[in-house]
């Protein structure tokens, strides 16, 4: 029977560390293979997170696996032949770490992707908007930019290079960009807000401060878009929005409460008006029956009584045409009905008799 022991050393070694190298391919086969298994069969109709995952990992734990088992014949090389410059097996050593940092930043990396994809897709689901692809192409530059700047101040500290200088470079490098790049920043910070508060989404109509009117047309990093109802795009930065009062007619739910507001003269009759307003309410088809609309007497001027008809309608984009057509509708019917609307006017009361043929 063949015994290996009954070899020269050299031939014995040579079959024993090509041994190891075989079995730490099929040791790293063996794991790619239960990861491919558990990708396309457990994870089969699971979240697609973990698919994503399994998917972005194979490759680094195959080289992985494979690495550590060249990391093990080193070492047993060195054990066994102590007469070996120690100088050969340093430099062996230091190639294999090297390898190793290099798959665990890939690995790293390779696990951060899925996750800043998973988190974007809700972000685009929650407000409706494409920041969730700008997020994650910023977040995945700055994460690779992070994590190189890591892996090479480990390496050059494990090397015992003096890493100070570099990292008081990067520090006003870091300092001056920040200052150079403040409103962009501040411009994106504010958009992150945004996007986890959530005061706004895809379509809601929203009041500005600065009193302007339009639907959320697109959220961004740097800024916000709305639209008029005049079809005009107004461009808002983040930071502006982020510190200034903003009105949204589509939260908690799209139904808009509103009003309508007409002024009659003094001597009319205040139930003939409110009934008459809603009659019209009523016969609207965009208004709502519940809540009821409602007709109040909220003041008399010296002009006249002034009435208020307050309804709601199901949606903001019913609201301008609504009010037209009660507005038609009330100058109509109060024609027909007599009563008059309110115009200004000057009463002047003359006091003691003038001749007004002087």
């Amino acid at each position: 029977m063949f015994n290996i022991w009954l070899l020269p050393v050299w031939v014995e070694e040579t079959i024993i560390s090509a041994l190891i190298v075989i079995l730490a391919l099929i040791l790293a086969k063996l794991i790619n293979w239960i990861l491919e298994f558990l990708e396309k069969v457990w994870f089969m109709g699971e979240s697609n997170l973990y698919q994503k995952l399994i998917s972005s990992l194979r490759k680094p734990i195959y080289y992985l696996v494979f690495v550590l088992g060249i990391g093990y014949l080193f070492n047993r090389w060195e054990e066994n032949y102590p007469r070996i410059d120690s100088q050969v097996f340093k430099i062996l050593h230091q190639i294999i770490y090297l390898a190793q940092v290099t798959i665990a930043t890939f690995f790293l990396l390779k696990i951060i992707h899925p996750l800043l994809e998973l988190y974007s897709e809700k972000v685009q689901q929650r407000t409706g908007s494409r920041a969730g692809e700008e997020f994650l192409i910023l977040a995945r530059r700055v994460i690779i930019i992070i994590v190189l700047i890591i892996t090479l101040v480990a390496v050059l500290d494990h090397f015992n290079i003096d890493v100070k200088g570099l990292l008081a470079v990067l520090g006003i490098s870091s300092l001056a960009f920040a200052l150079a790049a403040q409103d962009t920043l501040s411009n994106m910070i504010s958009g992150f807000v945004l996007m986890i508060d959530k005061p706004f989404r895809i379509g809601d109509r929203i009041k500005l401060a600065s009193g302007e009117i339009g639907d959320v047309y697109e959220i961004g990093l740097r800024s916000t878009k709305f639209l008029t109802p005049e079809n005009s795009l107004i461009i808002v930065p983040n930071a502006e929005l982020g510190k200034s009062k903003v009105t949204n007619f589509s939260y908690p739910d799209s139904k808009l409460g509103t009003k309508i507001e007409v002024e009659v003269i003094l001597d009319t009759d205040v139930n003939k008006v409110k009934n008459v307003l809603l009659e019209l309410a009523k016969d609207q088809p965009l208004i709502l029956k519940q809540p009821a609309p409602n007709a109040f007497l909220t003041a008399i001027t010296d002009k006249g009584m002034k009435f208020s008809l307050v309804y709601k309608v199901d949606s903001y984009n019913d609201e301008f045409k609504t009010q037209e057509d009660l507005r038609c509708n009330i100058e109509k019917r109060f024609r027909q009905e007599k009563i008059e609307i309110a115009l200004p006017q000057t009463i002047v009361h003359l006091k003691g008799d003038i001749d007004l043929k002087k």
